[in-house]
């Protein structure tokens, strides 16, 4: 997803009140948005939207170096900011399911991205090839395996 540039931040809060001001053709007004990006007016927003999603995930992601898609802390702390901003509409949290197959940065190749795989395959990749590991801090499981990739697996680890 790409972010909306800042300078166009006012234009699309304004876009989201319009959008839920035409209700006869649009109703219900939901939305996607990244979680604790304070570039965009979650209080606005929040107000003119039916349902707001967060999207609180991808913490690391396909093109990054390796490291948990949603550390758990982390979640935590933006469910409770976004929650101190507007408690008026519906807010929905949306958690990453799948995990990330990195190669080793000894192993990566130019512009190599790390291949997504849906949760239940990286659990069979990671039971074919190693143990699974859990780490303590992020709260998320992960293996590394031979030929030099780390696959980091998320889901809700409560």
């Amino acid at each position: 997803m790409k972010k909306i540039p800042q300078k166009s931040q006012k234009d699309f809060t304004q876009f989201v009140a319009e959008l839920a001001g035409i209700a006869p053709l649009q109703p219900e007004t939901d939305g996607c948005l990244p979680a604790a990006d304070w570039a965009y007016d979650y209080a606005n927003i929040g107000k003119s939207a039916d349902a707001v999603i967060l999207m609180n995930y991808d913490q690391h992601w396909r093109t990054s170096a390796s490291g948990p898609i949603g550390r758990a802390g982390l979640v935590c702390k933006n469910i409770d900011a976004i929650l101190n901003w507007s408690r008026r509409k519906s807010w929905f949290m949306g958690i990453a399911n799948y995990a990330y197959d990195w190669p080793a940065r000894s192993a990566k190749r130019i512009n190599e991205q790390a291949k997504v795989e849906v949760f239940k395959e990286s659990i069979v990749t990671a039971q074919s090839r190693r143990k699974i590991q859990f780490d303590a801090d992020s709260l998320n499981p992960y293996y590394s395996y031979s030929d030099e990739h780390i696959l980091f697996i998320t889901f809700d680890a409560r």
